[in-house]
């Protein structure tokens, strides 16, 4: 007993600081006592899931093992780097940080759950306080607190798809008698009725909706017009990693017996989310919003790898998802350098001549657009290179033509944006930025120009593939 109580410390501690920042009361001038215990409650839990990282918590419903803590150390780096990023932003604003905090620990909380998961009532309970997480950030945590669209439609669609994965969890439970994913894959092979294959595809569209891919990307759009800073930092790194994440999982331990059926489904789903992404960007005056734009696009180009539900087409979309995201987090750090009287700023035109004043932020920001645009040496020419060659391998050269077609389109907004850093006309006059802020870029930097240099870290893929096993 007291062995299997350790096993599920890390997450105790993680339910405790979630209590913890729900009861206690932090006042706008404690914003730092905040953010240091919710630092603290990460740390603490992180180097707990690393000394127990081959320990699973419940055999039946968890595993456990060098993969597991992989993706673990890359959620925790998520919400470190989100949190060290948004006590600035309260700092400066003068409020608490607790409305923000609370939901992080829990959507971390939420992803520990979905990456060792292998269990569907397992899985449905990490989906819903994820949704729960997201809606708590989305009504406390953004700009403007009179913005009622904020607090109606992104609200209404988490509850409404956070219903229908318990309605269908229920529904396939009730159909097959169990939850775990090995004996539903084995029921799906033996049992696939119509009302099954709709269930399963309710299912998916709820991951649909927690990636911001097409159709349903229209609530992140609104989030990145309306949202505070540390929001978008949010929805950019924490919600799409751990629905990946899940829906990998989904994919390779319960739905493939429907992987030709489901085909086409992921197909849609690519060629709306990469034409959305693509589009909407070249008619965006937001930085903000061309950021969205790029992770809708990015999210259509997933879809389009994962129609095939191969271990080395779910390897590919991770590894192009983890070249994505740095690039990312680098952008979203670069935009914390860009303050103006104390204002952060996201529209086009208020970098003008950013170059000037801030070069370093510039040159940064400059190169993660080029690596988001797979211009090489940059690192997201590997991940380009990832998805070309792995669609070209199943001899979808119209697939590959499609996507560098509109990776061309997007790069209009991406050039323009650049354009705009280095020869416009006027000039802003910026705040200074912190070291920190320089260190966390570079940091970034190094790692991108590592992963350059040595790709077979990322290329050779064994290290993914043991978090498909128990």
């Amino acid at each position: 007993m007291l062995e299997q109580f350790l096993y599920i410390l890390p997450l105790l501690i993680l339910l405790g600081g979630v209590f913890a920042l729900t009861v206690k009361k932090f006042e706008a001038n404690a914003t730092p006592q905040c953010f240091k215990l919710s630092r603290l409650i990460l740390i603490i839990s992180l180097v707990l899931s690393i000394i127990f990282y081959n320990r699973p918590m419940v055999a039946n419903l968890s595993l456990a093992n060098y993969s597991t803590l992989l993706f673990i150390c890359w959620l925790f780096t998520s919400a470190l780097v989100i949190l060290h990023l948004a006590q600035k932003w309260f700092n400066t604003m003068q409020q608490s940080g607790a409305s923000f905090c609370r939901p992080l620990v829990m959507a971390v909380l939420s992803g520990c759950l979905l990456i060792i998961s292998k269990n569907l009532f397992l899985t449905t309970i990490a989906l819903i306080l994820l949704i729960f997480a997201n809606m708590q950030i989305l009504w406390q945590s953004h700009e403007n607190k009179h913005s009622h669209w904020l607090k109606g439609t992104p609200l209404k669609l988490s509850l409404f798809f956070g219903l229908l994965i318990i309605i269908i969890m229920g529904k396939l439970y009730y159909t097959c008698g169990t939850t775990d994913y090995n004996v539903l894959q084995i029921a799906l092979a033996q049992n696939q009725h119509l009302l099954v294959f709709a269930a399963v595809c309710c299912l998916l569209l709820a991951f649909v909706f927690l990636l911001a891919a097409a159709p349903l990307h229209y609530w992140l759009l609104e989030i990145a017009t309306k949202a505070s800073l540390p929001v978008l930092i949010y929805f950019m790194l924490v919600p799409t990693t751990l629905s990946l994440i899940g829906l990998t999982r989904l994919n390779m331990m319960m739905l493939l017996p429907l992987s030709n059926s489901l085909q086409i489904f992921y197909v849609g789903i690519g060629i709306m989310s990469i034409f959305v992404g693509a589009i909407s960007a070249c008619s965006s005056s937001n930085i903000r919003q061309i950021l969205i734009c790029s992770i809708i696009y990015n999210m259509g180009v997933i879809f389009f790898i994962l129609q095939h539900f191969s271990l080395l087409n779910v390897q590919t979309a991770i590894v192009y998802w983890f070249i994505c995201w740095l690039a990312y987090v680098g952008i979203g750090t670069s935009l914390f350098c860009f303050k103006s009287k104390g204002e952060y700023l996201f529209a086009v035109e208020q970098f003008a001549n950013a170059a000037y004043q801030k070069p370093y932020a510039t040159l940064m920001v400059t190169l993660f657009l080029f690596s988001l645009l797979g211009v090489p040496p940059l690192s997201g020419s590997l991940g380009l290179f990832v998805v070309l060659n792995e669609l070209a391998g199943h001899n979808h050269f119209y697939s590959i033509v499609y996507i560098l077609s509109m990776l061309i389109i997007m790069s209009y907004a991406y050039l323009s944006f650049i354009q705009k850093l280095y020869f416009a006309n006027s000039r802003n006059n910026f705040d200074r930025s912190g070291m920190d802020l320089h260190i966390l870029l570079f940091f970034v930097a190094v790692i991108m120009v590592l992963i350059t240099i040595e790709p077979r870290y990322l290329m050779e893929y064994p290290w993914i593939a043991e978090i498909f096993h128990g």
